[in-house]
């Protein structure tokens, strides 16, 4: 399989691997020198460092968990300068630059957005595993963030969006007994 390069962010990077998004993260040197292949982990709000397990390239023995920051790199107590890259897999066929960048661009929006850092759990993360429509899916976004970005906008945001699907809720069980 051929792997291209697309532009680091951590979000695209937190999300690789998970059935969403194909691909892998590697380790490199300052040289750009492949060392090993990391894995999110966590983050870890009380040092601002996103925790990856790192492992070797040639046989994926486990190193350890590292902490890199939001540009995905890491400094060894020696110095020495570690970055994660990130790789998509392509085809031959499917070689196109402005394709495979525009992944890693829609990404970006919310690696953008500091208001969703100090979560342990992204809305994004909570909103696909749990399956939420829209509507719900705003709701988790906008109660997460209100203090921080959108105050009392944002909780206007999160009545609409509550009376829409009392609304809607409403209108099926009216559909129901009216059988």
């Amino acid at each position: 399989m051929k792997y291209k390069n697309v532009p680091f962010n951590m979000t695209l990077a937190k999300h690789i691997g998970k059935g969403s998004v194909y691909g892998r993260v590697r380790l490199v040197d300052s040289a750009g020198a492949a060392f090993g292949y990391a894995k999110y982990v966590d983050y870890d709000s009380k040092i601002d460092k996103y925790l990856f397990q790192v492992s070797a390239a040639a046989d994926n023995t486990v190193f350890g968990t590292e902490e890199f920051d939001i540009n995905g790199k890491y400094c060894f107590p020696d110095g020495q300068v570690y970055s994660l890259i990130i790789e998509i897999p392509v085809e031959d066929s499917y070689d196109d630059d402005a394709i495979i960048n525009s992944l890693a661009d829609s990404f970006v929006v919310q690696e953008k957005d500091p208001h969703y850092h100090k979560c342990k759990i992204e809305p994004i993360d909570y909103i696909l595993a749990n399956n939420l429509d829209f509507c719900e899916g705003n709701i988790v976004k906008y109660i997460t963030r209100y203090k921080d970005k959108g105050g009392k906008d944002d909780l206007r945001k999160i009545k609409v969006y509550v009376d829409y699907l009392i609304d809607k809720l409403t209108k099926e069980s009216n559909d129901t007994t009216s059988d």
